[in-house]
């Protein structure tokens, strides 16, 4: 059952940045340095029941598909759960269509499109992903925002729900943490040292966090 705070306030377009726990959410979190390890796009249905328009590869759905919300609500692995919305952007409202809608139609175009593990291998890499390589969660919420709305809400060469926690274009509008966040202190830096940038792509280290699983 969706908590009711949270049904209160959503509407179609909304983004859910997800944190599991498991094997594979906790290897792919602790590599990548990462609090959320999912991303998907919120949409109602036209009986009023709230559904999740998803990218996985869970043993279950292969690609991008529709299942009710509840499966990620309800789900006890979900340690964290977030829901973001667009802000408003220069431009937008003179739209006919509503750029989250827009957002969300596009969405639905995408279903059915297989789930592409290339893109996760590149992310490990860190070797920028290109359209070629396929979908995984958040480039699938990513290029609906694109081809939808016009709004890119990060850079597309690296598609994961850590780049896509860190967009300007999305406030986070709820929240729940099932488990403390514990934030790290950074290390102490050593200005004596001589540091030598890679400087082979304007794509940042930090943008790397984060996969689907």
């Amino acid at each position: 059952m969706l908590p009711a705070d949270l049904a209160a306030l959503l509407r179609p377009g909304d983004v859910l940045l997800v944190g599991r726990s498991g094997a594979v959410s906790d290897a792919i979190r602790e590599v990548t340095t990462s609090l959320w390890s999912h991303v998907a796009m919120v949409d109602q249905s036209v009986s009023g029941a709230w559904v999740v328009l998803e990218a996985t590869h869970d043993g279950i759905v292969d690609g991008v598909a529709a299942r009710k919300l509840e499966t990620i609500t309800d789900d006890p692995t979900v340690e964290h759960l977030s829901v973001r919305r667009l802000v408003d952007v220069p431009g937008l409202k003179a739209r006919a269509v509503p750029a989250h809608l827009s957002a969300v139609q596009a969405m639905w175009f995408e279903t059915g499109e297989p789930y592409s593990n290339r893109v996760n291998v590149d992310i490990l890499l860190h070797i920028p992903v290109t359209a070629a390589d396929g979908v995984n969660c958040d480039a699938a919420v990513n290029d609906a925002y694109t081809a939808g709305a016009g709004v890119q809400l990060h850079d597309p060469r690296v598609p994961t729900p850590e780049a896509m926690s860190q967009s300007t274009l999305l406030q986070e509008i709820w929240r729940r943490d099932v488990t403390p966040v514990v934030k790290t202190p950074p290390p102490a830096v050593d200005s004596s040292a001589e540091v030598q940038l890679n400087t082979t792509t304007s794509v940042t280290a930090g943008q790397w966090g984060g996969m689907n699983s």
